[in-house]
């Protein structure tokens, strides 16, 4: 297909790119991270060879010898160069993601003619790099608010920094404030201010009476209302009807 230089050229499309990464997970069950994208290849037939690239991490051709056709993606063993092994392979794995959505998104373009219009050609790439980003890194994988964090991100779905930082980047809210509305009640509760009017909150009063036992304080028993009394500087009061005085021994 030639490039439509006016049509073509727009904004990339997010959604189509979230849809293609999302239908590949599901064919294949929705997989736990890590993500394996050498087997999404592999599952497509299409061969990945490791080649000195001098420059560019990847790129894709097509073999159509004996009237079949595949695509070869040549991964560059000298992209990540001096960095450790563990970032080269991770660099790795998102270059081969990225590859894919090139052939899955843009397999209908005219490859040569891209580079030309370098507006098409920025588009092309900010798509794959999105599907790479949703393949490798996908909605379903964030399950826990310490999946928010950069080192989970990279320890999780196996891949660098650069990578799971702009991922959180662009999680969707929706995910976000749903994992951390799971845990708010552990850090922001507060003790309600209990008005004259108001009936006490049988949870708190029982955290306050079972914090009374630890540190040996006396209570006895209202006789007007039979809750728990506590003993103050003045004497017992009693938190449910507020009654003061000496009442039944316990």
């Amino acid at each position: 297909m030639k490039i439509d230089p006016l049509g073509s050229a727009g904004r990339p499309d997010f959604k189509r790119a979230n849809i293609m990464a999302e239908q590949i997970l599901r064919e294949l069950n929705d997989p736990e991270p890590a993500i394996d994208p050498f087997f999404i290849a592999a599952r497509f037939g299409w061969k990945v060879m490791y080649e000195s690239l001098y420059g560019p991490d990847a790129y894709t051709a097509k073999d159509v010898r004996r009237g079949n056709s595949r695509h070869i993606i040549f991964i560059a063993d000298d992209a990540a160069r001096g960095h450790s092994p563990l970032k080269q392979r991770r660099r790795q794995r998102y270059t081969l993601a990225h590859e894919i959505g090139h052939i899955l998104l843009h397999s209908e373009f005219d490859w040569a003619s891209s580079s030309d219009i370098p507006e098409f050609g920025q588009k092309l790439e900010v798509e794959a790099h999105w599907f790479a980003s949703r393949l490798l890194m996908p909605n379903y994988g964030f399950k826990s608010v310490m999946d928010l964090t950069v080192k989970a991100v990279m320890e999780k779905f196996d891949v660098n920094i650069s990578a799971a930082r702009k991922r959180l980047e662009k999680l969707d809210e929706r995910i976000r404030d749903s994992l951390t509305e799971q845990v708010i009640p552990f850090f922001v509760w507060q003790k309600p201010e209990i008005l004259e009017d108001e009936p006490i909150d049988p949870g708190i009063w029982m955290m306050e009476v079972a914090a009374a036992a630890e540190m040996d304080v006396e209570w006895r028993v209202c006789e007007s209302c039979q809750e728990l009394m506590l003993r103050d500087f003045y004497g017992y009061v009693c938190f449910k009807c507020g009654k003061f005085g000496d009442q039944q021994d316990t």
